[in-house]
């Protein structure tokens, strides 16, 4: 019987949330390097551009890993198709006239589509302003001063 209710969240974002459904982590769910997967060369330009900017936001979300490479390939797919189709509805307009008719133009679905798609992958990378509020940040420590470091090395000795 299939399951119901909202997809597994990772691990990495439960823990960024607080654990908010506060049951018990997995204790031997793999735990892929952090560290930035390479391109796929396949991709087109817009996709390449748009894979340069989600991959920097996640580095500094902390929430990168090796094996996060073909989700965000998928994603930035999904983005150049959406591009495309945006800039086909831009030069073609919402509607297609005909001798007979008047319909609508087929980039008006495939934009939505992959608009839909986008958000999804949006939601599991924790990229969407909902997404983000539920992600729960550990403030980072100050950085220590090197002359405090000193001083107080200095007071020990004393």
């Amino acid at each position: 019987m299939a399951k119901t209710g909202p997809p597994p969240q990772p691990t990495a974002l439960r823990k960024l949330r607080g654990n908010p459904s506060k049951r018990p982590l997995p204790k031997n769910e793999p735990q892929p390097r952090s560290a930035t997967p390479r391109c796929p060369p396949h991709l087109g330009p817009e996709a390449k551009r748009e894979w340069r900017r989600v991959v920097k936001i996640m580095r500094e979300m902390g929430i990168l890993t090796v094996a996060d490479g073909a989700a965000i390939a998928a994603y930035c797919q999904t983005w150049e198709r959406w591009v495309q189709a945006e800039d086909a509805i831009r030069i073609g307009g919402i509607l297609i006239r005909s001798k007979f008719s008047v319909t609508q133009n087929p980039a008006v679905t495939i934009a939505r589509d992959a608009m839909g798609e986008m958000r999804r992958f949006l939601v599991e990378f924790g990229m969407t302003p909902a997404a983000r509020t539920r992600v729960k940040t550990e403030p980072k420590p100050p950085e220590e001063d090197p002359l405090d470091a000193l001083r107080a090395y200095g007071r020990r000795m004393n």
